[in-house]
């Protein structure tokens, strides 16, 4: 019903990794990082500046954390990927879809029903179909004809929950 064919680059990677750590788990860190201090500014004794200054130290902390956390995935996506891209099918039918993807020249093939994915989420670039919490099949919206781009997304929508 739907084909569809492109190179997967390091940038729909750096997008999906964007949409899903920076914009979901990032926010829930974040939001007990800023409350933290306050809660231990609040709850100190007068006088004591001790707990305020440990809740500056574990914010500072996280946030280096976190700062390490987004250069070991610029790392590890530049290792994926070594300016070179990926070449992928997709064929989706009313029942199955199939990825195929060349691997040393070598084509692979890959076909299951659409019950294996868990959510789809649409972002603005990207249409991400998750197979567990933190394993998605990136699909670039650019891939596809943008006058089908509705009705693909509602072909998806009635296939895999959202």
């Amino acid at each position: 019903m739907y084909t569809l064919q492109f190179e997967h680059t390091q940038t729909h990677f750096k997008k999906f990794l964007w949409s899903h750590f920076w914009l979901r788990q990032s926010f829930i860190v974040l939001a007990v990082l800023f409350l933290m201090p306050l809660f231990l500014f609040f709850m100190k004794e007068e006088g004591d500046p001790f707990g305020l200054m440990v809740g500056i130290a574990i914010v500072l902390y996280a946030l280096v954390i976190m700062g390490f956390f987004a250069l070991t995935i610029q790392r590890q996506s530049a290792k994926l990927y070594k300016n070179r891209s990926i070449d992928i099918k997709f064929s989706f039918d009313d029942q199955l879809f199939k990825i195929t993807n060349l691997y040393n020249g070598q084509p692979i093939d890959q076909t299951a029903p659409y019950s294996i994915y868990k959510k789809m989420i649409e972002t603005q670039d990207l249409i991400l179909l998750y197979l567990n919490y933190n394993m998605a099949t990136i699909i670039p919206k650019t891939s596809i004809d943008s006058t089908q781009l509705d009705a693909f997304i509602g072909f998806l929508k009635k296939r895999i929950p959202h």
